[in-house]
């Protein structure tokens, strides 16, 4: 017999850490975003700058109510504000999910639980995804956004839109693993407790 109560719980839980783990990868993202800046590349800027428009681009893709794109130090083709628009777009959805579940979880009192089975098949799959990502890493960002999009636009012209000069491949490389880490950590949570429950 199915219970459920157990799969209504995994569901609200299941989007729930995958929005938070997005969530948490965008916030912190503009720290891994300063140490690449300091350290690791040099880019055609200043960094002052840089992050000014690091964070400039950022308020623009987390603010529902903002206008129209202007990079501060960059011009830019219709295509590639396009692309932001979309990955504007994904932000806010995946935002607006956070929040749904959230509020699933109060007025059914869900809390981050998971039984032994349903996380090791709820994490496995991440982890699958990593080692595919780990692989070859170019292939699976080409994937990542031919899933993702349903346009060309995210295929950036360097000249055209000079921006992608300090966005590299490697930076979100980062963030994406960043994310499959986060997300394993919720789920190994959620077990804990409820092994700690069941104890």
């Amino acid at each position: 017999m199915i219970d459920w109560l157990r799969v209504r719980d995994n569901i609200v839980n299941i989007f729930f850490v995958l929005t938070a783990a997005i969530f948490s990868v965008i916030a912190l993202s503009g720290i891994v975003y300063y140490i690449n800046a300091n350290w690791f590349y040099d880019f055609p800027i200043n960094n002052a700058n840089l992050m000014k428009e690091y964070a400039h681009l950022m308020e623009y893709l987390l603010n529902p109510f903002s206008g129209e794109l202007k990079f501060l130090y960059f011009p830019a083709s219709r295509s590639g504000l396009l692309h932001f628009v979309d990955v504007k777009n994904l932000f806010l959805l995946n935002n607006i999910v956070f929040l749904i579940t959230l509020g699933l979880k109060k007025v059914f009192k869900i809390k981050l639980r998971f039984y032994a089975k349903d996380a090791a098949v709820i994490g496995i799959l991440p982890v699958i995804i990593g080692i595919i990502a780990a692989m070859d890493f170019d292939q699976f960002f080409v994937m990542f956004h031919e899933v993702l999009f349903r346009n060309s636009d995210w295929m950036f012209d360097p000249v055209a839109d000079p921006i992608i000069n300090v966005l590299p491949e490697e930076f979100f490389e980062q963030l994406i693993f960043m994310f499959f880490i986060i997300f394993e950590i919720m789920v190994y949570i959620g077990y804990k407790k409820r092994a700690k429950e069941l104890s």
